[in-house]
């Protein structure tokens, strides 16, 4: 499961930032589009043996974005996200969340 997620959620990230060149919907800076495709090769590269700690990485920066999108429109003119974007990182946050927490309840019981 954490290995899935992992590299699922790496080539999410990658294709969001490559397709920002070429799709209209997907329209990023170019440092916010490094940026996905950088977090989605840690990701790739974490399926291997770091997917749990990613999963927690994804559900904290998931949650920050959306979280900056709802109370500021324009973070710091680095972070102006639609509505539409908010709701996906609430989402992305949430599963990340979710594959941490039940990870780590297996390691307990």
């Amino acid at each position: 499961m954490p290995k899935s997620f992992a590299m699922i959620v790496g080539w999410l990230l990658v294709a969001v930032g490559i397709l920002t060149f070429f799709a209209a919907p997907i329209k990023l800076m170019p440092a916010q589009a490094a940026a996905h495709i950088i977090a989605g090769l840690l990701g790739i590269w974490a399926a291997r043996s770091h997917a749990v700690g990613y999963a927690l990485w994804v559900g904290i920066v998931g949650a920050l974005l959306g979280f900056l999108n709802i109370f500021s429109q324009n973070f710091l003119n680095l972070v102006d996200l639609p509505m539409w974007t908010t709701i996906v990182h609430f989402a992305l946050s949430a599963w990340g969340f979710l594959t941490y927490w039940v990870l780590m309840s297996r390691e307990n019981s």
